[in-house]
């Protein structure tokens, strides 16, 4: 067990992940933080930290970007890493949830989107946007994402597609504290570089943002947006070859991916102050129902601050182990110390259990 200063964690974590701002937060109280096993190699990060605080000792783990604690129950956990289990207890939980079922064939995958028009294929188990395609409306298209999603997870979901925008709410201690509208990554055209030019470009400055952030020269609390770069291949795999080669006119805004997610290089706007009270309730009758006092909820929207009766919000999934920088440092809005709740919120557990 190795004592760590917060230079180091910085060192160790970069700027992206959680768990650095939650030990920020320990820090600054005055806590030690220790390194209890760290293993890292090119498809796998995991660290423990051993955090004393106090009377308290507290343990913590980082996976990649992820935060984890023991402040949600084990069920909690196998029912947020399954979607269509989540789907399920949703729905017990009068929750408005799309129309979800299991690709058991592509007949009955057909069917489907014959009914809805237009649908999403994803795996059952997994994060990141990673093997979810949305906005099918095409046969070929959605059995292309049926074998996409199948190369991630053996289990597949087809799911109806909300259309709306993008939300992330933020629960802790059972508690709404925070909400962003997150929009999918994009490039703005120069008239002279393709695409792919310009995403490569992008996608090298934040790579040294990142290497800047290790190394100490640059104060990764002071950068706002997602530092988290945009594969070539994600685009690639949703646009087509030719998209990567087109080259937009001065000015033009490019939406590269329709995936929201940050990890992928989306953007955050905090709206933390217009989502709708019932439905916040709502989802906090459910996470205390399966003790999952910290969760990142995704809702599909086209008018947040309704009543969810107004069938305008839909529940998508939800998140055991939620980034919390997004809130943090929004691209636009308000910045909200969610770490620090966070922080809070494990010295009220570990004193509960003294």
């Amino acid at each position: 067990m190795q004592q760590v200063d917060y230079k180091t964690v910085t060192a160790m974590l970069g700027n992206g992940s959680s768990m650095r701002g939650v030990l920020r937060c320990f820090a600054e109280k005055g806590a030690k933080i220790f390194v209890l096993y760290d293993q890292k190699n090119a498809n796998h990060r995991e660290r423990y930290f051993l955090v004393k605080y106090e009377e308290l000792t507290i343990p913590l783990r980082a996976y990649r970007l992820n935060f984890i604690s023991s402040l949600n129950s084990l069920l909690a956990q196998t029912i947020t890493t399954d979607k269509g289990k989540t789907w399920v207890v949703a729905k017990a939980y009068d929750l408005p949830v799309p129309e979800t079922e299991k690709f058991v064939s592509y007949d009955f995958a057909d069917s489907f989107l014959r009914r809805f028009h237009s649908v999403v294929v994803k795996p059952a188990k997994g994060s990141h946007g990673n093997g979810i395609t949305v906005g099918i409306e095409d046969k070929g298209v959605l059995k292309q994402a049926v074998s996409e999603a199948q190369r991630l997870c053996p289990d597949v979901l087809i799911q109806q597609h909300i259309k709306g925008e993008d939300y992330r709410l933020l629960f802790v201690d059972y508690t709404f504290v925070a909400a962003v509208r997150r929009s999918p990554a994009e490039i703005v055209g120069d008239g002279t570089h393709t695409i792919h030019e310009l995403v490569s470009s992008s996608n090298e400055e934040r790579r040294k943002q990142w290497y800047a952030v290790r190394d100490g020269s640059l104060d990764g609390d002071k950068i706002v947006g997602s530092m988290s770069i945009t594969p070539l291949v994600e685009i690639e795999r949703a646009r087509g070859k030719a998209f990567l080669g087109m080259v937009p006119a001065l000015g033009e805004t490019v939406k590269l991916l329709d995936k929201a997610n940050v990890s992928l290089g989306g953007q955050t706007e905090d709206v933390t102050d217009i989502v709708n009270t019932d439905l916040c309730k709502r989802i906090e009758k459910l996470l205390r129902s399966i003790d999952l006092p910290l969760c990142g909820v995704d809702i599909m929207s086209t008018d947040i601050a309704s009543s969810p009766s107004e069938g305008k919000s839909f529940l998508i999934e939800l998140n055991a182990a939620p980034g919390l920088r997004l809130h943090e440092s929004p691209t636009v809005g308000t910045q909200r110390p969610v770490c620090g709740l966070v922080a809070d919120a494990l010295i009220r557990k570990y004193r509960a259990v003294q």
